[in-house]
């Protein structure tokens, strides 16, 4: 299997609860489709790690892999758009609308939240400026034709993390066993955590599951 921390979730199924995040916008009038649109396409193409979908490779792994088809800009309907699916081109972001609302939808497998923001911000920023004219763009913003930096593209890997033994192994009782619980300086796992939009424990459970399942 693949140690990077974001395909782990590609294999975890919940009956009621979806793993996927939706943000919703409310502007002050109707959206202008056409211009969300443009604004959508210019905005994924500063992302290039978020215009992906779900592949198996020759291991029969899950994997994550380019897709140039358009970001799925769609009117919202009484059910959730599929992501991963036909109706989003095999996109794990996509777009709904309703009047003068949009809603961001996104597969947890992608990104967290903190990653998420961004693309939300600058598609916002896109459109806000064909509609409205020169907008000053936020300081952290992240534009089209800006550098994608090697921050972004960063996958931690086990090898990566501090080396520090367990200070504390929980050794079973009550109604768990076998839970290894870790603890590390906040300092040492901030570089890990901050570029790649996770908590920490959802970065130790990606590496856990690699570990044991790889």
């Amino acid at each position: 299997m693949s140690h990077n921390p974001d395909i782990y979730l590609l294999y975890e199924y919940m009956d009621k609860i979806p793993l996927s995040y939706r943000v919703k916008v409310r502007l002050d009038e109707n959206i202008d489709v056409e211009l969300l649109k443009k604004s959508v396409e210019e905005s994924i193409g500063r992302f290039p790690y978020y215009r992906v979908q779900v592949g198996v490779d020759d291991g029969g792994n899950y994997t994550l892999t380019p897709n140039d088809r358009p970001i799925a800009v769609a009117p919202e309907q009484d059910r959730r758009i599929l992501l991963g699916s036909e109706e989003t081109n095999g996109h794990l972001f996509a777009i709904t609308h309703r009047d003068d609302t949009i809603w961001f939808n996104c597969a947890h497998a992608v990104c967290g939240a903190y990653g998420f923001f961004f693309w939300i911000k600058t598609t916002l920023y896109q459109y806000m400026t064909k509609k409205y004219g020169t907008i000053e763009p936020p300081a952290d913003i992240k534009l089209p034709g800006t550098e994608v930096t090697d921050a972004e593209l960063f996958f931690p890997k086990a090898e990566d993390l501090p080396k520090d033994e367990p200070i504390v192994r929980y050794n079973g009782g009550d109604t768990k066993t076998g839970i290894l619980y870790e603890t590390i300086p906040a300092e040492d796992q901030t570089p890990v955590t901050g570029v790649c939009s996770g908590k920490r424990d959802s970065i130790w459970a990606a590496v856990h599951f690699s570990q044991t399942i790889g």
